[in-house]
């Protein structure tokens, strides 16, 4: 496979982290603070950010992937900070508005870990020569990007409807 070709199969993932980058600390101004958030709501905020961060930043590793070695290990960085944001998650108690939504996040990030998973593995199957495993590699890379970028976008808006402020997910600081 040549070099820089990631980016051509890797391409639905880098529109769908930009489809969702807006909604998750974008350049847009933010709304007017809202009035002192009580406690829970804050406390479980800060546990979101906690863990999304982590993968957020991960997937912006797979849009500068420019092996077939980078990729793989941006792979597994996505994998991992997904399954750590899924325990993360796990520990959580959401507030009682934000159940639902809290079930749709931990389940997107299941999801995305698999998907990560299963992309890696069929990358390295076609690396080892078995070009049948290209199909598969493309299907995740696929899925990876738009389904489960898009079912978390969701539930996060479902929570800044209930007046939770997720906006600086994915922020820096």
């Amino acid at each position: 496979m040549a070099r820089g070709r990631g980016f051509v199969t890797w391409a639905p993932i880098l529109a769908a982290v930009a489809l969702v980058a807006p909604a998750c600390g974008g350049e847009e101004a933010p709304p007017e603070p809202p009035e002192a958030e009580p406690a829970p709501r804050a406390g479980y905020v800060e546990t979101l950010r906690q863990a999304f961060d982590p993968v957020l930043e991960a997937t912006g590793g797979l849009a500068n992937a420019s092996a077939l070695d980078e990729l793989e290990e941006s792979l597994a960085d996505v994998e991992e900070a997904a399954r750590a944001g899924v325990e993360e998650l796990e520990a959580a108690e959401p507030p009682d508005d934000a159940a639902g939504a809290h079930e749709q996040l931990v389940a997107g990030l299941e999801l995305l870990a698999e998907q990560a998973a299963d992309a890696r593995a069929a990358l390295a199957a076609a690396r080892a020569g078995d070009l049948s495993e290209l199909p598969k590699l493309l299907e995740a890379g696929s899925a990876l990007g738009l389904e489960r970028l898009e079912q978390i976008q969701e539930a996060l808006d479902e929570l800044r409807e209930r007046g939770f402020d997720v906006e600086r997910i994915g922020d820096a600081g």
